[in-house]
């Protein structure tokens, strides 16, 4: 199966694409890609682009975390867009790396990148339950904006 991406936005050595048909969970998940030209930064970098593979989702995130993402990076119009809303929680953080990978072959990271995200299509559940970082957050802690230190009052 193809996964479908609509490009929101490709300039400056940077690209956007979401899926515009949402993965069902509890709340609809979108998937996406973020492409970036590394030299756009820094001439520090040994690889040309850096690729991310991301979920979002407008329902994990709630209200709070909608007006947040809105505050910060959009306008009250993107809220009607579910694209749109789903590219101001992915800039304001709000949103779970699927995959993400550096390199001088852009087809390439593309091309795993969309791998990825069809994988994920189908085992979404099992990416999410994993352990995305040293704190213990999970990738629903990510969709829902809920991230940080996990500890109990004895790990003080």
């Amino acid at each position: 199966m193809t996964l479908s991406l609509t490009e929101l936005w490709n300039a400056d050595g940077k690209a956007l694409l979401i899926c515009k048909k949402p993965v069902e969970s509890d709340h609809p998940v979108y998937l996406g890609i973020e492409c970036l030209e590394l030299s756009e930064f820094s001439s520090d970098f040994d690889e040309k682009w850096h690729v991310v593979a991301f979920a979002v989702s407008p329902g994990f995130a709630g209200k709070e975390g909608i007006e947040m993402a809105l505050e910060c990076n959009g306008s009250e119009e993107e809220e009607a867009n579910p694209l749109r809303l789903c590219e101001s929680l992915y800039d304001y953080g709000i949103h779970a790396v699927v995959w993400q990978g550096s390199g001088n072959n852009r087809t390439t990271l593309m091309r795993t990148a969309r791998e990825e995200l069809t994988a994920a299509r189908f085992l979404f559940g099992f990416y999410m339950d994993r352990q995305h970082n040293l704190f213990g957050n999970t990738g629903w802690d990510f969709l829902s904006g809920n991230t940080g230190w996990k500890g109990g009052e004895s790990d003080r």
